[in-house]
């Protein structure tokens, strides 16, 4: 397994359930144990799959080089605050809104979107651990249209609310 390359594909399914365990181990409600076998077999079903993959196995996505993907970071991180659209970032590396978002999600796993909205709560999370600012304010920095909108993003995605994290770090 040590000489395998290093491969930056992001597995959904993976995703998905170690989302769902780590949600079910903060929510701090009694755990049920068969949802969580469940999620657990779900997630050693992916990482088996990703040991044992093909290596000659061709990549979808494999026009998104490392560049074009730093690029998209790099605009997503700068414009996280603001209304971003996926045509814009489509055009930032010269393609089609159609052809960006299919490619982008073989090449990192989850469609353009999934990702924005990833990276907002990934910035919301950072600002809920440093400091001490109002929710509201952090929602509109991680670019959520209010603290309702974090709150219910939070809560279907991570299963816990931004004011329990919060609560975790003071």
């Amino acid at each position: 397994m040590s000489e395998r390359r290093f491969s930056d594909i992001i597995d959904s399914t993976a995703i998905r359930a170690a989302q769902n365990l780590r949600a079910i181990l903060l929510a701090g409600n009694p755990i049920d144990l068969l949802n969580l076998e469940h999620w657990l077999d779900a997630l050693i079903d992916r990482a088996t799959h990703a040991v044992r993959r093909n290596e000659s196995e061709p990549r979808i996505g494999s026009w998104m080089t490392t560049r074009r993907l730093k690029e998209v970071d790099e605009l997503i991180d700068a414009r996280l605050d603001d209304k971003l659209t996926v045509q814009e970032l489509a055009t930032a590396v010269g393609l089609s809104t159609g052809f960006f978002s299919r490619a982008f999600k073989a090449s990192v796993g989850k469609a353009p979107y999934e990702y924005i909205i990833d990276r907002r709560i990934s910035r919301a999370r950072t600002l809920l651990e440093i400091g001490t600012a109002e929710l509201s304010d952090i929602a509109l920095a991680s670019g959520f249209t209010s603290h309702a909108h974090m709150t219910a993003t939070f809560r279907s995605r991570l299963g816990v609310t931004p004011s329990h994290i919060r609560r975790e770090f003071v």
